[in-house]
């Protein structure tokens, strides 16, 4: 026997009787914008059978509409999509909810239903379901499961632009979120509304993991706080920033605080770990400079017998007359703190000692003969090099240059400071039943 599958597509009026009746293959009912209508019945008979449902605005699921053995519906909204099939007067045996594209995403599903929204760009709503599966990107929306109405299975959450938005799971089994570019944005998990309600505490495996958000220049992002309770084992690794490149260059370093957590255990709960980044301490950055030594420029003048020049308290005293560049010569290469120079008895001697300089040759330019004086050291710009004379042909000068002082380059960091952790057994019936718990970085408070 051949099974033939049936595609429907819906129209605008109401849609029921054998035509909108699949067989015993996979059937597919198609639903245009504005077509989904509320006397609309649907029947996929034997076979996997799907509804897909486009709208171009925001789309409500009709309550009277009625959808009979189609395992799957999937919906795309150009607005807010709103969808409660919980109801089993009119939804029977529906085993797939699918969002793949809206604004705000409030959904309700019987306990049979698993749940996926992706591709929403506001705040994610459901109620009940069984197994529910959230991938978000969008920054600043708040995330809500089982607030009303707690599911049956499991609840994974991937928010990898969390920011501000906060995170809230009441319920189910085993409970895995993942979120990344935290700033001040919480999680809690189980019991959010603190009813001490026992079916909002998940009965298995709590995982959670974030990243706090790309280090911001001279910002400090305390994260938000995580808050669990329930389960049957509770691990929480969270690291202070997906990237600190930024910080490196900062001259105004700031922190980044880890969350606050706090977790209280189940009736069933054994472990709980918490995990945070080290500790560092933030260090502006300093860029680094070059040093540059001052050099000053000296002009000699001609000397007659017995007349003086003094350069840097060096002095040289003429035994015969000398031209400027003779007298130039007699300054020419010398060394920090040298007591003589180059010059010979028969042109003169010398007293004093040279202060924190060394000279270069002579340079003769147009009659012009100059000596130039290095600083020792790599400083800023000071005061010219001390000259003076008891010559009669003119008056020896000097022409300050330009020093720059050598900084040390320091590369920021960004600070680190971890989040305090608080973490209760549970009460009554519930007491006693941790058996480990490994902390690695805590604050003080802990």
């Amino acid at each position: 026997m051949i099974v033939v599958y049936q595609t429907c597509t819906l129209t605008t009026g109401v849609d029921d009787g054998t035509k909108f009746t699949g067989g015993a293959a996979d059937d597919t009912f198609t639903a245009p914008d504005s077509t989904l209508t509320a006397l609309d019945s649907l029947t996929g008979g034997g076979g996997n059978d799907s509804l897909s449902v486009i709208s171009i605005g925001a789309f409500t699921f009709p309550s009277s509409a009625s959808l009979n053995s189609i395992e799957t519906l999937s919906i795309r909204g150009g607005n807010d999509v709103t969808a409660n099939v919980s109801s089993a007067s009119t939804v029977s045996g529906l085993t797939q909810l699918t969002v793949s594209q809206s604004a705000k995403a409030t959904l309700t599903a019987a306990l049979t239903t698993d749940v996926t929204v992706a591709g929403a760009s506001d705040d994610i709503t459901i109620d009940g379901g069984r197994n529910v599966v959230i991938t978000d990107s969008t920054a600043a929306k708040a995330i809500k499961v089982g607030d009303t109405t707690v599911g049956a299975g499991s609840v994974t959450i991937t928010d990898s632009n969390q920011s501000v938005g906060n995170i809230q799971v009441d319920g189910g089994t085993a409970i895995t979120v993942t979120a990344s570019k935290v700033t001040s944005g919480t999680v809690k998990i189980g019991d959010t509304t603190g009813a001490s309600v026992a079916a909002d505490f998940p009965s298995g495996a709590i995982t959670v993991t974030s990243t706090g958000a790309a280090y911001v220049a001279a910002t400090a992002n305390p994260l938000g706080a995580v808050t669990v309770k329930g389960g049957s084992t509770v691990s929480i690794t969270q690291t202070a920033s997906s990237d600190t490149a930024a910080a490196a260059k900062d001259g105004a370093a700031a922190d980044t605080t880890h969350s606050t957590f706090s977790i209280t255990g189940g009736a069933a709960t054994t472990s709980v770990s918490v995990t945070q980044s080290a500790a560092a301490t933030k260090t502006n950055a300093v860029t680094a400079v070059t040093g540059v030594k001052q050099i000053d420029t000296v002009t000699f003048v001609a000397m007659a017998t017995n007349e003086t020049t003094t350069v840097g308290g060096l002095t040289f005293k003429a035994s015969k007359a000398l031209t400027a560049a003779e007298a130039a010569a007699a300054f020419a290469n010398l060394a920090a703190s040298a007591t003589h120079g180059p010059a010979s008895v028969a042109n003169g001697t010398y007293s004093g000692t040279f202060g924190p300089y060394t000279t270069g040759a002579v340079t003769t330019a147009s009659g012009v003969s100059t000596v130039s004086a290095t600083a020792s050291t790599a400083a800023a710009t000071a005061a010219v090099i001390a000259v003076s004379d008891t010559a009669t042909a003119g008056d020896v000068s000097a022409t300050a240059g330009t020093g720059t002082a050598a900084v040390t380059g320091v590369t920021g960091v960004m600070g680190v400071v971890n989040g305090a952790v608080t973490i209760a057994d549970g009460t009554g019936s519930a007491a006693d039943t941790l058996a480990t718990v490994s902390l690695t970085n805590y604050g003080t408070a802990s």
